[in-house]
């Protein structure tokens, strides 16, 4: 992984982490971070089941 993706990596556990301590004080409700927070999600989903794709098909 490259320099930048491990940034990428780090500011996106850092959002899901503010967003985790917002709900636990119960200010998270906050639209745009709802927002960031869901397509750092599905990101890290389809990166997952892309994985998982590759590994079985690879597989003898």
């Amino acid at each position: 992984m490259t320099d930048l993706g491990k940034v990428l990596v780090f500011m996106a556990m850092g959002v899901v982490i503010a967003k985790f301590v917002a709900s636990f004080f119960g200010k998270g409700n906050i639209p745009w971070l709802n927002k960031l927070v869901t397509i750092i999600l599905c990101l890290f989903i389809g990166f997952e089941v892309y994985q998982i794709g590759k590994l079985l098909i690879n597989q003898p």
